[in-house]
C-alpha cells in the first residue's frame, strides 16, 4: 500500500492527515485503540496489507488476504452525541456505496453496516469507542473491503455469502485511489452531519437497502422473530412489522432475509 498514491487523490482537510501503513498487523482497530490511549490525534488512518485477527461486529472474524483487500481504521475525536453515534454506521455505509458508484458499481446496503454486491457481502464496518489517558473519547471507524480476492481465497463455507469486486465484476480496483475517494466523500458527509444535522445519507441507505420490503428473521429481546422490514427510521433504527401486524423499531442486532 503506497500512502503517497492515496495522498495524490486526497482532498480532505482532516481525514487521512496522518497515514500509518503496515504489511502485517493483528487488527487495525486494535492498533487504533492502542495509539488512542497514547494520545494519537484525529484524522489518523491505519492501513494494513493483512490482518491476523481482523474482526467485524460481535467479534466475527474478517477474512484478510494479503494485498487483495482494504483493511483500515480511521481515528476521530468523539464529539458526537449518542443519537448521532447511532447514525454513524449508516453514514459510512452510504459513503462506501457512493464511492463504488463512481466506478459504476451498484451495491446494496444491509442494515446496519454491511455492503453487498449480487447478494454477497463485500464490505463491512466496525465502529468502536475508546478513551485516552486524559479520559478524552475517540471513535475508531474500521472498514474492510474485498477488492481483488479470487474464488480460491474464500473458504467453502463462505462461498455463497462473501465475494469481492473482482469476482463479481471482473474489475481490479486501484486500492489507493478507492481509499482517497472514500475519505473525500466521507469527510464531506461527516462534517455536514456533525455541523448541520444533515441526515440525507439515510436516503441512500433506504433507496439502496438490501432488506426494505423483505421478510426477515431477527433477534429481539433475546428471542428470534419473523417480520417484514418497512423502513429505516430517522434515528437509524429498523422499522419492522411483525406477523401480528404490530410495528416495532429494532435498534441493533442481526437480521437475515427469509428466502
Amino acid at each position: 500500500m503506497d500512502k503517497n498514491l492515496i495522498k495524490k487523490h486526497l482532498k480532505t482537510s482532516l481525514f487521512g492527515n496522518n497515514i500509518l501503513t503496515f504489511n502485517l498487523i493483528d487488527s487495525t482497530n486494535t492498533y487504533g485503540k492502542k495509539i488512542c490511549k497514547e494520545g494519537s490525534y484525529s484524522g489518523t488512518l491505519i492501513i494494513s496489507e493483512k490482518q491476523t485477527m481482523g474482526r467485524g461486529r460481535q467479534e466475527k472474524p474478517w477474512l484478510s488476504v494479503e494485498g487483495k483487500g482494504i483493511y483500515m481504521s480511521l481515528i476521530l475525536d468523539n464529539d458526537l452525541s449518542l443519537n448521532k453515534l447511532m447514525l454513524l454506521p449508516h453514514l459510512i455505509a452510504a459513503s462506501i456505496h457512493s464511492t463504488f458508484k463512481k466506478y459504476n458499481i451498484h451495491t446494496k446496503i444491509k442494515w446496519p453496516n454491511d455492503i453487498y454486491l449480487n447478494n454477497k457481502k463485500i464490505s463491512g464496518i466496525l465502529i468502536e469507542q475508546v478513551f485516552d489517558n486524559e479520559n478524552k473519547g475517540h471513535i475508531i471507524l474500521g472498514i474492510g473491503v474485498n477488492i481483488s480476492l479470487d474464488i480460491s481465497d474464500i473458504s467453502p463455507d463462505l462461498i455463497n455469502k462473501a465475494s469481492s469486486i473482482k469476482i463479481e465484476t471482473g474489475i481490479d480496483l486501484n486500492r489507493e485511489e478507492f481509499i482517497a475517494f472514500f475519505l473525500n466523500d466521507l469527510e464531506l458527509r461527516y462534517e455536514n452531519f456533525k455541523l448541520n444535522n444533515n441526515i440525507n445519507f439515510l436516503n441512500i441507505c433506504r433507496n439502496n437497502s438490501l432488506i426494505i420490503g423483505e421478510n426477515i428473521k431477527y433477534i429481539y429481546n433475546n428471542s428470534v422473530f419473523k417480520g417484514k422490514v418497512l423502513d429505516i427510521c430517522d434515528d437509524g433504527s429498523l422499522l419492522i412489522e411483525k406477523s401480528t401486524l404490530e410495528k416495532i423499531k429494532l435498534i441493533s442486532g442481526e437480521v437475515s432475509i427469509i428466502l
